[in-house]
């Protein structure tokens, strides 16, 4: 009975196996990716945007982190500001900064309630997972 069972759950999976669509590129939270915001990554909402140039732009004297709006045109100063503690991660970056092993790079672990991401230019952040706030930086030798 036990066999019959199993092989009837195990001929279930393959047959579903066979009837799920194959896709060469997996869908955007397969990639760690937010799906909402993958076609601004990829599409860039402001002419100019590099990731790895800049990390965001000043508007009106005020710095704001992540890509311009499209809307505000040519109105902004796109740049690099270094990441400080203190600051939050936007979800622009949650969702596309790739969470660190710490113990492959040699850190500390982090305390409860925290992870390491690595930013765009090879620096690690320790980041509170629930708030974004950014409670500590870690320079790359770069």
């Amino acid at each position: 009975m036990k066999r019959s069972a199993f092989a009837a759950l195990a001929a279930a999976a393959f047959v579903t196996a066979l009837a799920m669509p194959a896709s060469a590129d997996p869908p955007a939270h397969a990639r760690g990716q937010n799906p909402h915001a993958e076609g601004r990554h990829d599409n860039g909402l402001h002419r100019g945007w590099d990731r790895r140039r800049f990390n965001g732009y000043t508007y009106r004297g005020e710095w704001h982190y992540g890509p311009p709006p499209a809307s505000l045109g040519d109105a902004v100063e796109l740049g690099f500001r270094m990441w400080r503690r203190g600051d939050r991660l936007p979800d622009y970056y949650r969702s596309s900064f790739g969470v660190v092993d710490y113990r492959a790079y040699r850190l500390d672990p982090p305390p409860s309630g925290a992870h390491y991401v690595q930013d765009d230019r090879g620096n690690y952040l320790l980041v509170g997972i629930a708030t974004g706030i950014v409670l500590g930086v870690i320079l790359a030798n770069n």
